[in-house]
């Protein structure tokens, strides 16, 4: 799999495509190559070849594309670096091609410089999922790929939660510009970068939501500390599951990883307060749900991350922060890694 530095490309080449043939009827390979592309947005040729053609020739991938492209239905480009190295051709699905598969609630992405930054996360972010992908098997029920997700509270504040039994909800708070913190007014929607549904190891449905963090800005945090600590509650999908999602932030490496964990640490307050039960035992849903990994790791088919401490500073004895280490997801025995590729959108 390619590093996360073989993307590290100042341009890129968008390669002029036959004109476009007659309209002819597409295949059922064909459409399940389209469909899978458009909800990956875009994707190395190399990274569609291992997933649709992983025991044939590589040509045969090659030429299923240059078809596409003179279809008119794959537009592709290049990235290239300064000193000419390029990654191998990277294809997205054209306009044409949504309207072809009738696609709903995406568009073709736009090939152009100013694009660059987003295209080549994209392809970092694909390489992630189709590594999850491989090492879940059929655990993996589906993938809601780059730019679809969005996940609503459907309350305003913290006051509106409606918690049950004893349990308060006590600090959740939210940045200001001068860097002070105080009790978030309305809360956030989140918007990860990826969503995958699974089964897990006692056979429920979870959802790993995906953050990409390639750098700076470090991705804000808080608004998936409270979804985790307390509004997962007002969202049908989270109440029929019986619990809260899982994160992922997916960092360059394993140094980065740790950097926004010891960042995380002073952060992710929000916790459901109990009458009666000291504070060292209140949950804390975003210091056990937010985890950081390095994009590295699940390429090498490791499922480990970090974690901050279970108690916030103000609660450890001796201040410091020490991550702890495990899967981000635990796995089902039974999973298989021989069946059906499950559906992206």
């Amino acid at each position: 799999m390619p590093s996360f530095s073989s993307y590290g490309a100042t341009r890129m080449r968008v390669l002029a495509g036959a004109t476009p043939s007659p309209s002819r009827r597409l295949s059922a390979a064909d459409r399940e190559l389209l469909a899978w592309l458009a909800g990956a947005r875009c994707a190395l040729s190399s990274q569609i070849h291992r997933r649709f053609n992983p025991a044939r020739s590589l040509t045969v991938t090659q030429r299923q594309l240059k078809r596409l492209a003179d279809g008119g239905l794959i537009a592709r480009f290049q990235l290239h670096r300064d000193d000419g190295g390029g990654t191998p051709l990277c294809c997205t699905v054209t306009a044409e091609a949504i309207e072809r598969l009738a696609i709903t609630s995406r568009s073709a992405p736009e090939l152009s410089e100013p694009a660059l930054e987003g295209l080549r996360g994209d392809l970092h972010l694909v390489g992630w999922l189709l590594a999850l992908e491989a090492c879940a098997g059929d655990a993996l029920v589906e993938v809601l790929g780059p730019g679809r997700a969005a996940i609503v509270p459907g309350v305003r504040e913290a006051a509106a939660l409606e918690l049950g039994g004893a349990l308060r909800a006590r600090d959740f708070l939210a940045g200001g510009p001068d860097g002070t913190r105080a009790p978030v007014e309305r809360f956030a929607a989140v918007r990860p970068s990826a969503v995958a549904s699974l089964r897990r190891s006692d056979q429920r449905p979870i959802d790993l939501l995906v953050v990409a963090d390639a750098g700076e800005p470090a991705p804000s945090l808080e608004a998936y500390d409270h979804l985790l600590a307390g509004w997962w509650r007002t969202v049908e999908r989270y109440r029929r599951a019986g619990g809260p999602p899982v994160v992922v932030v997916v960092c360059r490496d394993r140094a980065q990883a740790l950097a926004r964990l010891g960042a995380a640490d002073a952060v992710l307050t929000a916790t459901l307060a109990q009458i009666g039960v000291p504070p060292s035992q209140w949950q804390r849903g975003g210091r056990a749900g937010i985890h950081f990994a390095a994009e590295e790791d699940l390429h090498r088919g490791l499922l480990s991350a970090w974690r901050v401490p279970a108690l916030p500073p103000a609660l450890r004895a001796d201040r410091e922060c020490e991550p702890l280490p495990g899967p981000f997801l635990q796995l089902p025995a039974d999973a298989s890694a021989g069946a059906a590729k499950p559906p992206w959108r």
